[in-house]
């Protein structure tokens, strides 16, 4: 395994962290609540993003209190397939440390691509808000896996951080996943997109993005740091990824 790959592997292999939760929390930061709860954090949720889109927390919440059968199935891919299992077992992370070391790497590398993607943003992985309303300790690895991977996905399929960017892949990750919070994202978010956007993403983008999402390889089951040395156009060839048709 490579230095970056050990890295970034050993940094999570524990998702309890070093901390061990209390009383019937199943891990640190896990919220429990009741099922009218979880409707009402799902309502509100739901109305809070669709208004703002940039609001992580809340489509974070949204996810978890819609994607319980998504998640489980995820989880069921990820246990038929070889390295599925492998990181359902190791269970690695994608860390702060994770991006600051990959743009060391050689230009053209995968991992070079992802160090200046989060480096030009100004993007850090640790900002991503943690898994709190899933009721299972196993699928809340699995949405926080997800959700730290997300950044990979916009380098591998080549979605911009631009509004119709996020929304193609998001319509990837409904392809993939079967959430429900990608495919609410996009409806919710579609009916501010100027006129042009709007038909941009209707007759382009969202036709791209169910033929990439169907063709790739699963995602949830790619063992992406241990590929961070490889070239670029070797993974994306090798996971059967059609790079969304963005300019640059």
């Amino acid at each position: 395994m490579s230095p970056t790959s050990e890295t970034a592997t050993s940094s999570g292999r524990s998702f309890e962290a070093a901390q061990r939760p209390s009383d019937d929390l199943l891990y640190p930061s896990h919220v429990k609540l009741g099922t009218l709860q979880k409707a009402t954090v799902a309502v509100l949720s739901a109305i809070g993003a669709s208004l703002n889109p940039a609001r992580a927390d809340l489509v974070a919440a949204l996810g978890e209190t819609t994607g319980e059968r998504a998640l489980r199935s995820m989880r069921a891919r990820m246990q038929a397939s070889a390295t599925g299992r492998i990181i359902l077992e190791e269970r690695p992370r994608i860390t702060a440390s994770t991006s600051v070391l990959v743009p060391s790497l050689p230009e053209g590398t995968f991992g070079r691509a992802y160090g200046e993607f989060m480096r030009h943003r100004k993007f850090l992985a640790s900002d991503r808000p943690p898994v709190r309303f899933v009721d299972d300790e196993e699928l809340a690895y699995v949405a926080q896996r997800s959700r730290e991977v997300h950044d990979l996905w916009h380098v591998l399929f080549n979605c911009k951080t631009t509004v119709l960017g996020e929304l193609a892949l998001k319509a990837v990750e409904f392809v993939q996943t079967g959430m429900p919070m990608t495919a609410l994202s996009v409806v919710g978010a579609s009916w501010r997109l100027k006129a042009q956007d709007r038909s941009r993403l209707i007759n382009e983008l969202l036709p791209w993005a169910v033929h990439a999402g169907s063709r790739s390889a699963d995602l949830m089951c790619l063992y992406y740091e241990k590929h961070f040395e490889e070239g670029l156009e070797d993974v994306r060839h090798r996971w059967r990824m059609i790079p969304a048709p963005f300019d640059g």
